[in-house]
């Protein structure tokens, strides 16, 4: 990045944009938080009906739905650890994400702090690429999983209805 000079109007849409990320990681996780505690509790009060001959089949189709729609809300919040590989030698930082310099020994991480600090351009990029790797694991991983188990809470819903309706109308 050419920048020459640090930008107050450039700092602030990069705090907004960080804070934004921020606000979304959040909803997202609260959103699979409250999709693992409905499954969780569709979970223990299916299995516990399971011996009544004429609910076992939609309760079975619950229990699985509960079990699928909880392992992608679990991915949702489960951390992406992305660590570079150790020994390798960076010329510059390119992130601020933690598991961008971890593997780094801590003499090496100030001297590319170091660096950074001398040049703008630098310093913006690494908070771009910030910015950057951030939408990336909200879009990528976030949005698509917890889309995902709010497809199979749904999805398991309609099913067990009509599962229900069968097995009523059948008897």
């Amino acid at each position: 990045m050419e920048i020459k000079e640090a930008n107050a109007h450039i700092d602030a849409m990069l705090l907004q944009t960080r804070q934004n990320h921020m606000r979304l990681t959040a909803m997202t996780d609260q959103k699979a938080h409250i999709l693992i505690a409905i499954s969780a509790v569709t979970l223990n009060v299916s299995a516990s009906q399971l011996d009544n001959p004429m609910l076992k089949w939609p309760l079975l189709i619950l229990l699985v739905q509960a079990v699928i729609t909880m392992f992608f809300a679990s991915l949702v919040i489960m951390p992406t650890l992305r660590l570079f590989k150790s020994g390798s030698k960076p010329e510059k930082l390119h992130s601020s994400f933690a598991t961008s310099f971890a593997s780094l020994p801590y003499d090496e991480y100030i001297r590319l702090l170091e660096k950074a600090f001398q040049n703008n351009g630098e310093l913006y990029e690494i908070m771009a690429r910030e910015l950057y790797d951030s939408a990336q694991i909200i879009v990528n991983k976030k949005f698509r999983l917890l889309r995902y188990a709010f497809i199979s809470f749904l999805s398991g819903l309609v099913v067990t209805l009509i599962a229900f309706v069968i097995t009523v109308f059948a008897a």
